[in-house]
């Protein structure tokens, strides 16, 4: 009997300071709101505060993470890693390697892997990590699936029968975009940590069903590009916190010292970045499908001929950079596996031949064509039928995180085995009754709870993308313990919704020592100190004071937060 090996366990973090894109606040800055043509005039003029709020629900957000005072990636990885420990009774000992995924590092050569095992170590004992392989995969947003699949493998290798390998994946990430940019819509932060083991309770992942497809893009990149600032002055017994992201220190061309800083936010072209997603998501439906064609479970195919992918998939676990990307890829890839059987004749009878690429001059035609064919099969009952069963639950936590870059698809795993078991409401925005009203996808999940319980030996689709670009899958079976794991997902609550001017201050200075703004009411690691060449100090803290009551207590006002303007991550000078 063939060895089942995958998804054991998944521990959901989201910084507990979150921005309400939907706020009045938010909606109502006339900087933020988008340029919109007047349907009286023709005219272009900016958004109403309504017509841009309308634009947010239409995407699927709610929420932005943002990585509190002293938060940044590792420190989210580092709470996410212990507390996936503590929930499974693990120790040290027992995991054999930690592999982690971002693209948010903060160190070119150093994979921010380390920084979590010395903090783990805070917890567990000097040394008792030594023993762990661990090593930073990159890839845009599908690193983290990357590392499961060769975990996965690693246990697989295994010569022993009964393997006692165990690994752990940890994907983290800040979806940080330039202020007052479009990007900033889809904004987030959180991170996921994913046990990995034979026989796992979850999901057993098929090693011989997997699909890949990759081509070259500039759809969504970082470039290392440098610019120079003045050098930080001396930390002072207040605690003042300086210049971060340290990668060398020179002589300026007036002799005085400068730093060079990467900036630390993206270039995009969205247009180009959704015909990747979709185009690469199409070719690997194509490629798990024919995988299952091929494959025979005593003396059975996994897929029979003639029949769709979708047929024999109960649910599907993409990438989700905002809520509404992977609805329409999937209304694509739908009507792409069901074409030329009876289902796909079905959708032409009622909808009309669907556009093909010879029938236009242009391939920007072509796409413009095959856009609104698309969202005309998402208006059908047909559709709705089927995101209420394969997509609803996977989508329930994004609008409360936002886009989590890496930990995006493992997020979407964990929200749909909560979905399965647990109260959207409660389950969602942690046990919180106030939150904001999306889109009719919150009410297609209330209405799919007859499916929730009836999901052991089901077959789940595990779909990644990640810019640049390449797109993967892998066909993976619900396992027996799944309703016992379920119950321990949880999604942390926000507890504090920023105003715009807290919002931007923990925007520049991400990844720096300040105060917590939110009150710290659950125990987690913080940054307290990066030195002259960049090396950085953490500490586990219990609780703490927020932002208003620190400052009163040394008197000052928010006002003395001086931020100077400018376009590298500044430092921040209490005085």
């Amino acid at each position: 009997m063939a060895r089942s090996v995958g998804i054991d366990a998944i521990y959901v973090v989201a910084p507990p300071a979150a921005m309400n894109l939907l706020s009045d606040g938010f909606v109502g800055d006339l900087e933020r709101r988008p340029t919109v043509k007047d349907k009286k005039t023709g005219e272009k003029r900016r958004a109403t505060p309504a017509e841009f709020r309308e634009k947010l629900r239409g995407l699927g957000v709610a929420y932005a993470r943002v990585p509190d005072g002293g938060q940044n990636i590792a420190t989210l990885a580092a709470d996410a890693v212990l507390g996936l420990m503590q929930q499974n009774d693990l120790e040290p000992r027992d995991v054999g390697r930690l592999y982690g995924a971002t693209e948010t590092s903060f160190d070119n050569s150093k994979p921010f892997t380390t920084d979590v095992k010395g903090m783990i170590e805070q917890r567990k004992g000097p040394g008792s990590t030594n023993k762990w392989h661990t090593v930073e995969y990159k890839f845009a947003c599908n690193a983290g699936g990357a590392a499961i699949l060769d975990t996965a493998d690693w246990i697989l290798a295994d010569p022993k029968r009964k393997s006692d390998r165990v690994g752990i994946v940890v994907a983290s990430d800040f979806a940080k975009y330039d202020l007052k940019s479009a990007g900033e819509w889809t904004g987030g932060a959180g991170a996921a940590a994913v046990l990995v083991r034979q026989s796992p309770r979850m999901l057993e992942i098929d090693p011989e069903i997997r699909g890949y497809s990759s081509r070259e893009a500039y759809d969504f990149y970082k470039p290392a590009k440098m610019e120079k600032k003045p050098p930080a002055p001396e930390a002072n017994g207040n605690g003042a916190v300086h210049v971060v992201n340290v990668l060398s220190l020179g002589e300026s061309d007036n002799g005085g010292l400068s730093f060079v800083s990467h900036l630390d936010t993206p270039i995009v072209n969205a247009r180009e970045s959704i015909v990747s997603y979709n185009d690469t998501s199409r070719d690997i439906f194509d490629e798990v499908k024919q995988k299952a064609l091929e494959k025979r479970i005593k003396g059975k195919p996994v897929l029979e001929e003639g029949r769709s992918l979708l047929s024999i998939v109960s649910a599907i676990a993409p990438h989700i950079p905002y809520r509404g990307q992977p609805m329409v890829s999937y209304a694509e890839a739908l009507l792409h596996d069901v074409r030329g059987g009876r289902e796909g004749d079905e959708i032409a009878t009622e909808m009309g031949p669907e556009p093909l690429r010879e029938g236009f001059s242009s391939q920007r035609d072509f796409e413009d064509a095959k856009r609104k064919h698309v969202e005309k099969f998402m208006g059908t009952k047909q559709y709705r039928v089927q995101v209420a069963e394969k997509l609803a639950g996977p989508l329930t936590f994004a609008p409360f995180t936002g886009n989590t870059y890496t930990a995006a698809q493992l997020i979407a795993t964990a929200s749909m085995f909560a979905s399965k078991i647990q109260d959207a409401t409660a389950m969602s925005f942690g046990g919180h009754t106030r939150r904001p009203a999306i889109t009719e996808m919150d009410r297609i999940v209330r209405k799919n709870r007859d499916v929730r319980n009836d999901f052991t030996g089901k077959h789940v689709l595990l779909s990644w993308y990640g810019s640049g670009a390449e797109a993967f899958g892998a066909l993976a079976t619900v396992a027996n313990g799944w309703k016992e794991q379920a119950r321990k997902i949880r999604m942390p609550p926000v507890e504090h919704e920023l105003t715009l001017a807290e919002y931007e201050t923990l925007h520049k200075n991400y990844d720096t020592p300040i105060p917590s703004i939110a009150a710290i009411k659950e125990p987690s690691f913080r940054l307290t100190s990066i030195d002259h060449e960049g090396r950085r100090k953490y500490k586990y803290v219990e609780g703490e004071t927020p932002l208003e009551v620190a400052l009163k207590k040394r008197q000052l006002t928010i006002a003395d937060l001086k931020i100077e303007p400018r376009k590298l991550e500044p430092e921040l000078v209490v005085r």
